[in-house]
C-alpha cells in the first residue's frame, strides 16, 4: 500500500502539536530548490496556501529541516520554531487560552482547549512618510557609517518608549526588545535607542523642524536606517505610534 498522507488544504489554520517548524511558502518557492513539491516531497510538511508546517516529538526530528533551511539562505523573516505542548500545558495550568503572537510579521497563533493553531498574515507594505513630511529629515546618522555619530550620542535625550515585544532572530531563538526615541532640549536631534541586556543608541536623526504629528515619520526614518526589518515588524503589529507615549 502506497503511504499517502494530506499534504495541502485550504483551511486558514493548521494545527501545532509538539516541537513545531512553520515556513512561509512564499519563501519555499524562492529559495529552496525545485520549489514547493520538492520541499514537501522532502520534508512532508502540511500546508495551506500560506504555511508550510512539520511537527515532531522531539526537536532532533526536526535536525535535517534546519539544516536544509540554513543550507538555503532561509533567514529570521522565513521559518519560525516553537513548542506547541509548552502553551497547551501553561494554559491548562491557569485556564488562560490566548492569542500567541511570534513577533514576525506573517505568522499568528491561536491557544485553545482543542489545540495550538497558525495562520498565515498577509503582509502589508510599511507606511510612506507623507508628502508634507517627507522632506523632514536633514541628515542620519548611524552607529556604524558616521565619525560624528559619536560626538552627537553624548548629547542629553528625553527618552521615551517606542516599540517592543519578543522578537524571532533565527528559526530556533528569540529575545525580548525594546526601542526607545529621544530628542534633544531644542527637538533639533532625534535618536533611536535599542534594549536588549544594554541600552545603546543606534540611529540619530537631524530635522529642521517639529511638529507633533511629525514624530511616526522620524521614528519610521530612524528605524529604516538601522534595520528595516524592524520597522516592518512595528508596522504589522500597529506599534510605529501616531503620538509619542511617556515611559513611566
Amino acid at each position: 500500500m502506497r503511504d499517502l498522507y494530506v499534504v495541502h488544504d485550504d483551511s486558514k489554520t493548521i494545527k501545532c502539536v509538539f516541537h513545531t517548524m512553520v515556513v512561509r511558502n512564499a519563501a519555499i518557492a524562492a529559495k529552496f530548490p525545485g520549489g514547493l513539491k520538492a520541499f514537501v516531497e522532502k520534508h512532508r510538511p502540511r500546508c495551506n496556501n500560506g504555511l508550510s508546517v512539520m511537527c515532531s516529538m522531539g526537536f532532533n526530528d526536526l535536525e535535517p529541516l534546519v539544516q536544509d533551511l540554513q543550507a538555503y539562505g532561509f533567514d529570521r523573516g522565513d521559518a519560525v520554531h516553537f513548542d506547541a505542548a509548552s502553551y497547551l500545558i501553561g494554559a491548562g495550568a491557569t485556564g488562560d487560552y490566548h492569542d500567541i503572537e511570534f513577533g514576525i510579521p506573517w505568522l499568528k497563533g491561536e491557544c485553545t482547549k482543542d489545540g495550538v493553531f497558525v495562520r498565515h498574515v498577509e503582509s502589508k507594505s510599511a507606511p510612506a512618510p507623507s508628502s508634507d513630511t517627507a522632506g523632514l529629515v536633514l541628515k542620519l546618522y548611524h552607529h556604524e557609517r558616521h565619525d560624528i555619530f559619536r560626538r552627537l550620542k553624548r548629547k542629553k535625550w528625553a527618552w521615551q518608549f517606542l516599540a517592543g515585544g519578543e522578537v524571532t532572530g533565527s528559526m530556533i531563538s528569540s529575545w525580548y526588545q525594546t526601542f526607545n526615541i529621544g530628542h534633544t532640549a531644542d527637538k533639533r536631534f532625534w535618536a533611536l535607542q535599542d534594549q536588549q541586556m544594554f541600552r545603546r543608541i543606534v540611529t540619530i536623526a537631524e530635522v529642521d523642524r517639529f511638529d507633533p504629528k511629525d514624530l511616526s515619520t522620524i521614528a519610521v526614518r530612524l528605524i529604516q536606517e538601522y534595520d528595516e526589518w524592524y520597522l516592518d515588524q512595528m508596522t504589522q503589529f500597529g506599534e510605529i505610534p501616531l503620538q509619542s507615549r511617556k515611559r513611566k
